[in-house]
């Protein structure tokens, strides 16, 4: 699985790679990361395993 990352990690780490965080569009805690021609997804601010593994997957993290 490799290392945990925070909901604020995982949107900085977005921000590098070019994805626009959306504080507004998110339900709740969650916050939307969107980049062009690419499917925007939420950020929530308590992540499961499952999920965690999925985003590192979207943003391209190697651990």
């Amino acid at each position: 699985m490799g290392r945990y990352y925070s909901q604020r990690e995982l949107i900085q780490i977005a921000i590098e790679k070019g994805w626009t965080i959306d504080q507004g569009r998110g339900k709740g805690s969650h916050v939307l990361a969107s980049k062009k021609d690419e499917r925007s997804f939420p950020i929530p601010q308590k992540i499961k395993t499952g999920l965690l593994a999925d985003i590192k997957k979207r943003l391209g993290i190697i651990d």
